[in-house]
């Protein structure tokens, strides 16, 4: 294919690790949606400790313990309150087919 013919999106972006070993708690979903009789969508709430890198929308989050990948629809991070603690809060939805699996 040529890369510079119109319409050609070219090589899937590059997947990297960024952190490994986070302390997270991902909690099931609180409601489910039904989109038109298609599948259902279940957004999950995740709760962890911050990284340097932080956590920004369309980043992937793998669970270490079950191997699922999750897609990252909106993040922030907390106002540090009790002892100064803070962490990151987001909103993630399952990633199915989405990324290349070779890379977790």
């Amino acid at each position: 294919m040529d890369p510079g013919a119109a319409g050609y999106d070219g090589p899937a972006p590059q997947l990297a690790v960024l952190a490994t070993e986070v302390r997270a708690c991902i909690s099931q979903p609180s409601e489910t949606r039904n989109t038109d009789g298609a599948d259902e969508v279940n957004d999950y709430s995740l709760m962890c400790d911050p990284v340097a890198v932080g956590l920004t929308q369309y980043d992937y989050v793998i669970d270490e313990m079950t191997g699922v990948t999750y897609e990252v629809r909106k993040a922030s991070k907390s106002v540090p309150v009790a002892f100064g603690l803070q962490h990151l809060k987001a909103t993630i939805r399952e990633a199915k087919g989405l990324i290349d699996e070779s890379v977790a």
